[in-house]
């Protein structure tokens, strides 16, 4: 919305007549007067206005108490939707700062961890990606023997090829989080893991199909249990 400055100015009704114009709204009223006592800044709004002429003291009175009234809603109104441009802004520098902090994070992976490009893909613990319906003895239950989880806080499940990445091996996956390998796949061989998600619309939703640098944060010995992933759940909660 565009608006224009107005100066407002009190009139002294001792002297002079009163003539106030004010809008039809009690948010931004357009008010106009003439005088030498006092003069403020309001913003102008669009709205229909109406026209409020008097010479009788009494009602200027009157007209004037509407008239400070009206600046008082205006002014507060005002300071409102500052503090929520405020707000609004705030937000806006807390996004970028969270998304400096995340690149700073990988550039710092990138120094310490070994980096290896691979195609994640994404699977859930249904018939689609499994072949197992949840009546299944077996379903959710991953080669290792462990419960499949997605954890976006600490560390999930993920498949990989064992002769790349053993069973127990921690990976950090940019945009997905801390995965570890507990799980195979009969398509994921070499530079391909398979990324859990609780459901088939997450999977669609949240991943797909993507070329990255992943990091190996701990190679495995070959092993994991449930204890060991509980453990692992500990260290790398954020």
């Amino acid at each position: 919305m565009f608006f224009k400055k107005l100066k407002v100015k009190m009139i002294s009704i001792l002297f002079l007549p009163m003539i106030a114009i004010l809008t039809t709204s009690s948010i931004t009223p357009h008010i106009k007067q003439v005088d030498s006592v006092e003069g403020l800044e309001y913003e102008e709004s669009n709205k229909q206005v109406s026209l409020i002429k008097t010479t009788d003291l009494t009602s200027a009175t009157l007209q004037k108490d509407i008239i400070l009234e009206e600046i008082k809603k205006m002014k507060q109104e005002i300071l409102k939707r500052k503090s929520e441009k405020e707000l609004q802004n705030a937000n806006i520098k807390s996004d970028k700062l969270s998304h400096s902090v995340e690149i700073l994070s990988e550039n710092q992976m990138r120094n310490q961890y070994q980096a290896v490009e691979v195609v994640a893909t994404g699977y859930y613990a249904g018939v689609e990606s499994t072949g197992k319906t949840p009546d299944h003895p077996e379903y959710g239950i991953t080669y290792s023997g462990v419960k499949v989880r997605r954890m976006p806080d600490s560390v999930s499940t993920i498949a990989a090829d064992l002769n790349l990445f053993p069973l127990g091996t921690v990976l950090y996956i940019p945009g997905y989080g801390y995965g570890i390998v507990a799980d195979i796949g009969s398509a994921i061989k070499g530079n391909v893991i398979d990324l859990y998600f609780n459901s088939k619309e997450d999977v669609y939703k949240l991943w797909g199909k993507k070329k990255l640098d992943v990091f190996i944060i701990e190679e495995g010995n070959g092993r994991i249990t449930e204890a060991i992933l509980q453990q692992k759940m500990d260290i790398f909660r954020s």
